[in-house]
Formats: structure tokens, sequence, C-alpha cells
């Protein structure tokens, strides 16, 4: 017998994250300069996070809400411009240069 008891092996290495879904990265990054395909992009990187269970689910919500406020943000904002423009049609003349265009 030795005088030492028996040490069991114990890896030092943290668990794996999963790999981070590259759809939820780029659907994220379009949420603030294209809202429209950031939203599609995020979408699409939810199911695919659903069924391959990588990680950046976060990521692809984050996409999916900040694109949808921005949409909606920017709806009401042409929606505002509209109803501006149709309650004083005569405000939209443009000049430029001294010159009027008569638009």
């Amino acid at each position: 017998m030795s005088e030492y008891p028996q040490q069991t092996q114990q890896s030092n290495m943290a668990p794996m994250a999963p790999k981070t879904n590259t759809m939820a990265i780029v659907g994220f990054v379009l949420a603030f300069v294209v809202n429209i395909a950031g939203l599609i992009v995020s979408i699409i990187a939810r199911k695919q996070i659903k069924q391959s269970g990588e990680g950046g689910a976060g990521l692809a919500l984050a996409g999916i809400i900040i694109s949808s406020i921005s949409i909606v943000l920017s709806l009401l904002w042409v929606a505002l411009i509209i109803i501006a423009v149709a309650a004083n049609p005569d405000a939209i003349t443009t000049t430029t240069y001294g010159l009027s265009l008569g638009l």
C-alpha cells in the first residue's frame, strides 16, 4: 500500500460555451444600419438557434427588438411629415441660392 491516497484526475478546463450563431451577430449589427434587413436576419438567426442549440439567442432577440422599434419610429416619422405637409402645402417651396424652384 502506498502512503498517499489515490487522486483522481480532474480537468482544469472550463466547459466550452456553444458557438455563437453568425447570423445573430450580423442581424444585431444590421439592426442599427438597415433595420428591415436586421429584422429579417435576426428572425432567421432565432430559428437557426432553436434548431441547432448554438449561442447568440440574446443577440438575435436584441436585433429583432431594435429593428422593430426602429421601423415603428421611422413609420411614425414619415406619417408626421405627411401630416405636416398635408396641413400646410404652401410651405413646400424650396429656395436654393436665391432661386425659387416652386416645388
